[in-house]
């Protein structure tokens, strides 16, 4: 997710606008696309909402040679087929039942999610669940460019997935991210999960995604730490394959030393064997472009069969002008607003993107996820209502409602009569905290205006009624998020700047030369950034900066001496003079003048000992260290998380270094009984002791630390 997320299971929601189709068929060749999400499905549809199964799945094939462009397609209990065909953005949906294959095709820029292989309630080795319900992904000598890969469900999610004789190029492709658990394996297996013969490159992966695979050759790769297979503890598990530079298996092998690294031979192809070209981060057939014209996908597919639509809204109403009143936010009322613009509103839906953060295990992970705003007219007599389609957290709501508020003064009052549904393209995790309500405000303030929001921007930040934009967590996860994506420039709160120094020091000048970061106070710097007509003088400063970060990107290993050349140095200084709030500017002079923050902030210091912790603070947050610690935490995850807790603590902020010590005190104490299991009770009960105790000083170190009222005021800032 993005990172991406792995929620818990739900039905797909709807929307009066989302185009079903559940009458078997076979797309003729054409160029297609479709503002509206298209949703293949083998059930009767009532209200507008897909109700029960037919017995039998949907069967829908695409003709060769037909291009796709920004479509959303979920495939629910259909059988789907597509040879020689481009995707262009967009997103697949595999959901419950069904059954995806694609070969010889291109997808460029476009997001996989995959629902469970398997239901929740069934086990593996029961057949006939698994045949009906099991959702499948087949990609055969495809080539994959800037590709996410989001699993839907909840821990025991199990992705039906085989890749074979694929390319998959990055940088901002992102390979399954699955959370480890005893038997993984086994029920990926039976989920006819394998990928082999392929060949990634720049891309980020998961161990248990290596685990998986057979055959494959990695070039440049970021293996993304901290989610280990529990089930591979002490048996080594041998992967044919090959890393480029080669070092890298070293490294791997290093990182988790159950897996064993074989070399492949050179005589084993991987790859797509597909004619294709890669160059500017763009990848193309080699093939004449098609000369059909472009066309809604909804114009060729067949009307649902035996089924009432209803969109449960009455029909439009003239009036002689539009009326206001007070619009309705998610779980509150705000008070009615004299005054009103001259007309309606101008859009009837617009999207932007949201930087948001999950937890994971390991830490935080963050990710540009798309939200959007969909206006339905019903009558001029109805009361507004703001509200997003899924329910969401008491934060999310207040924030929708210091937003509306803001909206209305802004505008001068609010049209009469408009519905409008705020969602995520994410719709199957929970969703709470602040951080949308910058987008949120983006998003109305684009269908009042009519002005077009610019899809490579994403957002983050709280607001109040008054516009200003106010701090959020997570903001440097978020920016790593934002770097695998498709988004060029982000907003995030001034307040949020302190974050980046510890980003800088983390990360290095990386982040910063991927993408343009931007310090928001208000929301009218956010809309000067956000909308696709921008300012003269953003434009020129955001054209500017993109010119020196082609330069620093085209070897990135050389970004260092290029951060040193005066000629650079005198254009990003510019940047800045002519754009005071373009942060990747700012701290990339920091880098180039040696002014590299040297620790953390306290912040910054425990989020990172949160992450390098790992299964070791989960032992000592859950009371797992008053049993069986070193039963129940795998040897090498303890080995690796000490390793990462040392190299952390010299760069934390010296308040802190004492909780960090304690965890490493936890950790050797684990792995002492680890490394010398007890022959006695006795023994047992001694390491035992000794664990608790090195526990307990953790606890309360952490403890003492939090509760300081100067760090507590500081961390509240």
């Amino acid at each position: 997710m993005s990172l991406f997320v792995i929620s818990a299971e739900a039905p797909a929601q709807t929307t009066s606008d989302t185009v079903y189709c559940n009458v078997s068929t076979t797309i003729p060749v054409g160029r297609y696309e479709s503002a509206q999400p298209i949703y293949f499905f083998s059930g009767p549809i009532l209200n507008n909402s897909p109700r029960g199964l037919f017995p039998q799945p949907l069967e829908v094939s695409m003709s060769e040679s037909t291009e796709v462009n920004g479509v959303s397609l979920t495939i629910c209990h259909t059988n789907f087929r597509a040879r020689n065909v481009v995707f262009k953005g967009g997103t697949i949906d595999v959901s419950v039942g069904g059954r995806a294959s694609f070969e010889d095709c291109v997808f460029d820029g476009v997001t996989f999610m995959m629902s469970s292989g398997l239901p929740a309630n069934q086990s593996p080795n029961s057949t006939e669940p698994r045949d009906r319900f099991r959702a499948h992904l087949e990609l055969k000598n495809s080539v994959l460019n800037k590709a996410q890969f989001q699993v839907k469900g909840g821990p025991d999610t199990v992705m039906g997935l085989k890749m074979e004789n694929c390319t998959m190029y990055g940088p901002g492709s992102m390979l399954p991210m699955l959370l480890s658990r005893p038997g993984l394996l086994a029920n990926l297996k039976a989920a006819q999960t394998e990928v082999k013969n392929c060949a990634f490159i720049q891309c980020s992966y998961s161990s248990p995604f290596l685990a998986i695979t057979q055959q494959c050759s990695f070039d440049s790769c970021t293996l993304v730490p901290g989610l280990p297979l529990a089930e591979i503890t002490t048996v080594p598990l041998q992967i044919p394959a090959d890393f480029h530079p080669i070092e890298t298996a070293d490294q791997i092998t290093a990182q988790l030393p159950q897996y064993t690294i074989v070399p492949l031979d050179p005589a084993v192809p991987t790859g797509s064997k597909l004619g294709h070209s890669f160059a500017k981060g763009e990848v193309s057939l080699n093939q004449l472009p098609s000369v059909l014209p472009m066309k809604p996908l909804a114009s060729v597919l067949p009307a649902p069969s035996n089924t009432t639509l209803s969109t449960n809204m009455p029909p439009r109403m003239p009036t002689t002008g539009p009326t206001f009143t007070t619009p309705i936010s998610t779980n509150a009322v705000t008070s009615p607003t004299l005054g009103a613009p001259d007309t309606g509103l101008k859009l009837n839906q617009t999207n932007v993107h949201g930087l948001l953060i999950m937890s994971l295990g390991s830490g935080e992970a963050g990710s540009a996820s798309k939200m959007a705003a969909i206006a339905l007219k019903g009558y001029s007599t109805d009361a507004p209502t703001v509200r997003f389609n899924q329910p969401v957290g008491a934060m999310m709501a207040k924030a929708l409602q210091e937003v509306t508020k803001f909206t209305q003064v802004n505008q001068g009052g609010w049209p009469a009569g408009y519905q409008i549904e705020l969602s995520f393209a994410d719709k199957y995790s929970n969703k709470d905290g602040p951080s949308a309500a910058v987008a949120c405000a983006l998003l109305l303030h684009s269908l009042i205006t009519g002005k077009e929001l610019d899809q490579a921007f994403a957002v983050t930040g709280d607001m109040n009624a008054d516009g200003s934009v106010q701090p959020i967590g997570g903001v440097a996860a978020k920016i790593r998020g934002a770097t695998k994506g498709h988004c060029k420039i982000i907003g995030i709160p001034i307040k949020n700047e302190s974050s980046l120094g510890d980003l800088l020091l983390s990360d290095g000048p990386g982040p910063f030369a991927s993408i343009q970061i931007y310090s928001l106070q208000h929301f009218r710097d956010a809309e000067a950034l956000a909308t696709a007509d921008k300012p003269a003088a953003t434009q020129a400063a955001i054209e500017e900066m993109s010119r020196v970060q082609e330069v620093l990107l085209r070897n990135p290993g050389q970004m260092g001496n290029w951060l040193r050349n005066q000629h650079v140095i005198s254009k990003l200084q510019q940047v800045l003079q002519d754009s005071p709030n373009n942060l990747s500017a700012k701290y990339l002079l920091m880098y180039a003048s040696g002014k590299v923050p040297q620790t953390l902030t306290l912040a910054g210091s425990l989020s990172a000992i949160d992450d390098a912790a790992g299964d070791l603070l989960a032992a000592i947050k859950s009371n797992q260290s008053q049993s069986n610690a070193f039963d129940t935490i795998g040897k090498a995850s303890v080995g690796s998380s000490i390793t990462r807790m040392q190299a952390l603590r010299t760069r934390c902020d010296a308040r802190v270094r004492p909780y960090a010590d304690a965890i490493i005190s936890f950790g050797t104490a684990v792995k002492e009984a680890q490394d010398r299991p007890p022959q006695s009770v006795s023994r047992a009960a001694e390491l035992r002791s000794k664990i608790n105790i090195a526990a307990s000083s953790a606890n309360s170190t952490y403890a003492r630390i939090i509760n300081d009222p100067v760090i507590r005021e500081e961390l509240e800032k």
